[in-house]
């Protein structure tokens, strides 16, 4: 069950969006003005806030200003301001949406399971002191996905991103084309643990994150980088320092040809969570799964779509699998299937053609081959 708390000094509005979000799944919780909204968070497992901006005794701006200092669940501000420039102003402070009055029911219903769904999918967030594997075939976006993590961390974070494939200034260009800016944003681009390590001590941050695990090293080891022994060795000493300093640690990760993450399979063993960041790098689009999850469910999907500035979140991957697709056409169907906890509706084709053997040959792309020798 998710815990929402609306917080509008508007009695009607309170009404409307209880209305709205009537679901066995929500547990709802209100509050008048953000002083009020600060002290329900405080004492409960809030996993969603709709906040209002125009409010009395604490306005929704400073509300989410004192909010962000202490917590990084998902805000959506209600209000009647529609200005592109007070967006930009809410977004910047840590806001994750924004709806205007007076507001469509079904649009609110969408925008509080697509922030839910994106909030759960690492168990309500990075655990402090957690350690968390990314994995992903090269060129894949692991990178990009997790530079444009980086823009909504520094909101509230202190974040070291340190990495061995590319230098400061590449990662800068990197960064200005996806539009991250963040003020709390270190680059380190390093290669040795020990600098690594000693990075961390003087920076002091609230959140690491490591590309790639594969061309870290140790200078006590006599291996060379990506080798079983150093990968094992690096990722111990992360693990480590992640849980004596408090420290959350991302780690990304190669695979190899067979789709599994390169180095020791002992490596999923050792980290609280393990992400896999899936797709073609030929198509636009990209799926980010759950295989572990020590804080929490492994039933949820993130999915994305790559343009020329960045990822960009899929909120009905439904409508973009069946877009363009023609209705009176033979040979096709339209199947639902589950993707974790999501029903997704895909496209099933059937495609023929004659042959010159005695037997027929079938063949398969995306289906299971034996159950289709079954139909």
């Amino acid at each position: 069950m998710y815990n929402i708390l609306i917080c509008d000094d508007e009695r009607d509005i309170v009404s409307a969006l209880k209305i709205y979000l009537k679901d066995d799944n929500y547990r709802l919780f209100e509050a008048a003005n953000g002083k009020e909204a600060l002290e329900v968070i405080g004492k409960n497992d809030i996993h969603l806030a709709l906040l209002d901006i125009m409010m009395p005794v604490m306005d929704g701006i400073e509300t989410m200003v004192k909010l962000r200092e202490q917590s990084n669940l998902p805000v959506i501000l209600l209000t009647a301001k529609g200005e592109d420039a007070d967006k930009v102003l809410g977004l910047n402070l840590g806001a994750d949406d924004y709806i205007t009055k007076p507001f469509n029911p079904a649009e609110v219903q969408a925008r509080v399971k697509s922030q839910l769904r994106r909030y759960m999918l690492l168990g309500g967030g990075a655990v402090k002191g957690s350690l968390v594997l990314i994995g992903g075939a090269p060129g894949i976006g692991k990178s990009t996905l997790m530079l444009q993590i980086c823009d909504q961390l520094c909101r509230f974070a202190k974040v070291l991103y340190v990495s061995g494939e590319e230098s400061e200034r590449q990662l800068k260009l990197r960064a200005e084309r996806l539009g991250v800016g963040a003020m709390g944003l270190y680059l380190f681009a390093e290669n040795n643990l020990e600098e690594i390590l000693s990075a961390v001590e003087e920076t002091q941050p609230d959140i690491l994150i490591v590309d790639s695990i594969q061309t870290m090293y140790n200078g006590d080891q006599s291996s060379s980088p990506g080798s079983i022994s150093q990968v094992k060795d690096c990722t111990m000493a992360l693990m480590q320092m992640a849980k004596g300093k408090g420290t959350t640690v991302f780690v990304i990760g190669h695979v190899n040809k067979e789709g599994s993450l390169a180095g020791p399979k002992v490596l999923e063993h050792m980290v609280d969570c393990v992400l896999y960041f899936e797709g073609d790098r030929h198509m636009s689009y990209r799926i980010l799964r759950a295989a572990k999850n020590r804080f929490g469910a492994t039933n949820e999907i993130g999915v994305f779509e790559m343009n020329d500035t960045g990822l960009r979140g899929v909120p009905n991957p439904s409508q973009m699998l069946l877009e363009g697709r023609l209705t009176e056409e033979p040979g096709t169907c339209v199947a639902c299937v589950m993707e974790g906890a999501r029903p997704v509706l895909a496209e099933v084709q059937a495609l023929l053609t004659p042959t010159s053997f005695g037997n027929p040959r079938r063949s398969t792309n995306g289906f299971d081959y034996n159950r289709a020798m079954l139909l």
